[in-house]
Order: C-alpha cells, then structure tokens, then sequence
C-alpha cells in the first residue's frame, strides 16, 4: 500500500471522519469517530483529535491535513473565515486558515458566504466542498441543488463554481414548531404517515409559510387531523414550502442521505419537481479528495 501524501476531515457538530490519500489522492484507508465539537471546546480540540486520530495518522508523519466543517466555525478549533462567493476549489485552498499540528502542516477550508438583492448576507459552512463534488459527480458543470437538513440550502453552480445560495431553517422551525409552540402542542408522537405528509406538502406549497403551519393547530381542534398525525402534517408543511421555491429551476441535484433524502425525494414527487438524487456523504469525501489533488498538484 501507498504511502499516505495528504490526510483529509470532515469534522461536523456531532462526529469526525477521516480519509488518508495516496499520491494520486486515491482513498488508502478510512475512519469515523463520535469526537463532537463540543468534546473539542470542552478538552482542548488538539487532544480529542488526536485520541481519536492518532493512531490513523501514525501512517505519516508529515504528511499535510485537510479539514472542512464546522471545525472552522467562530467557536470551532481555528476559525476560518467565510469566503465570497463565487467558490472554488483553488479559492478555498488559498484563503484556508493554517497552522501546525504534530508537525503536519493542516489547513482549515473556510465556508461560503453570499448576499441577496437586498445585500443581505448567507453563510454555509461544509457544504460548499459537497457542491463542488455534486458538480463532478454529476458531469453537470450548471445545475441547482437542494441540501436538506436542520437549515437546508438551494445552491446554484455555474461553470462547476458555486456562484449564490439560500437558506431555509426547514428543520430548526420544525424542532421549534413541534417542541415549543401551540402549533405543535396537539401533537402525540412522530410516527412518519405518508399520506397526512404529502397532504402537508400541498398545503405548504399553496399557502405562505405562517399560515400554512397553523393548519397543524387548527385541523387537530377540528378533528381533521389526528394528534398522531400532527408531526407528519407539520413536516409535510415546512418541507413543502421550501420546495416549492425550486419550481422552475429545470432538474435538481438532490444531495441528501438517509430519512432527509426519503422525504424531500417523496415531496419532490408530489409536487411535480424533477430531480436527480446524489448521497451528501459521497459528495464530502469527494470533495475533499478533489482539494487534496489540487494541492498536491501545486506542490
């Protein structure tokens, strides 16, 4: 087996996985650890990442680290600044915050950051490599793409440079809706029905947002909605507005993994969007690996 030139991470809010690269920055050997950041905050980042990759990175003494995520946020372990957008990978290369670990020079890509007609700002923070990598992957180099998740993203790529996006707190209103407010309070469970969430979908594509989630209140009052069916109704609604914004964006990249996929790809359908599923996990291994080439390339 090759000796490792480049180790790449991603390192999210709840886990730390790892890829050590050969010369041609083909994967050799993989890792995942339940290391969250805020173990990092709590003990020191430098000492939970090399309990949990010390061994991993044993491999190779010197050789350089890459890290994408929200290791770079403001409160993370060397906070990266966010980069204007348009984005690529030579871009985020040349503006990563660096520094010394154990003797491997690491670097820590920076986010993405866009402004609106209004010139009010958005900000993403990790997903910017997966969209570089959709944009590969897919052999598409202009193409929009939905990112489900606690603040779900549409980004457009241009020319396979990520040039503007928005953000929508679908999944942080759900958590709020559902958990804290009269809204949600009739709920009983979370059992996903298919059919009462489709029917939240229409709703919340037909109507604005502030009205539509009401609907989860008003029919449980009236009997038309079940108190187990509240959940999925509510999810149905937030999910449903969101993707109805994409209409008439031609197909869309759907870049999503597990239960997110099965649910924007089922709202997707009931609302007519075509798309073209994509695994979000994939896109950050490979988007991290086409940095890595691009750096040893330059060295």
């Amino acid at each position: 087996m090759s000796e490792p030139a480049a180790f790449t991470f991603h390192w999210g809010n709840t886990e730390l996985r790892g890829w050590s690269l050969g010369p041609n920055g083909d994967i050799l050997n993989s890792f995942t650890a339940a290391a969250p950041l805020e173990k990092g905050r709590n003990e020191g980042f430098s000492k939970v990442l090399e309990e949990a990759a010390g061994e991993f990175l044993s491999q190779q003494k010197s050789a350089p680290l890459i890290f994408a995520g929200m290791v770079g946020a403001v409160n993370g372990w060397h906070p990266a600044a966010y980069s204007e957008c348009p984005i690529t990978a030579e871009k985020l290369i040349s503006q990563a915050e660096r520094f010394d670990f154990l003797g491997h020079q690491s670097l820590i890509l920076p986010g993405a950051t866009c402004k609106d007609s209004l010139g009010n700002s958005d900000v993403m923070r990790g997903e910017e490599v997966q969209l570089l990598a959709a944009s590969q992957l897919l052999g598409r180099k202009n193409l929009t793409v939905s990112i489900p998740g606690r603040h779900c993203k549409h980004a457009i790529v241009k020319d396979g440079a990520l040039v503007s996006f928005r953000s929508y707190i679908t999944g942080e209103l759900f958590d709020l809706l559902i958990g804290k407010s009269l809204v949600g309070a009739l709920a009983q469970g979370n059992e996903f029905i298919k059919p009462t969430f489709i029917k939240g979908v229409q709703h919340g594509a037909a109507q604005p947002v502030a009205t539509a989630v009401f609907a989860s209140r008003a029919n449980a009052l009236n009997g038309s909605l079940a108190p187990e069916e509240v959940s999925s109704f509510l999810s149905g609604v937030l999910i449903g507005h969101e993707a109805a914004q994409l209409n008439g964006q031609g197909e869309i990249a759907l870049m999503a993994s597990g239960i997110l996929a099965e649910r924007h790809a089922i709202a997707y359908d009931a609302l007519g969007i075509s798309y073209q599923a994509i695994d979000a996990r994939t896109c950050m291994q490979t988007g991290l690996q086409m940095i890595a080439r691009q750096m040893l390339e330059t060295v």
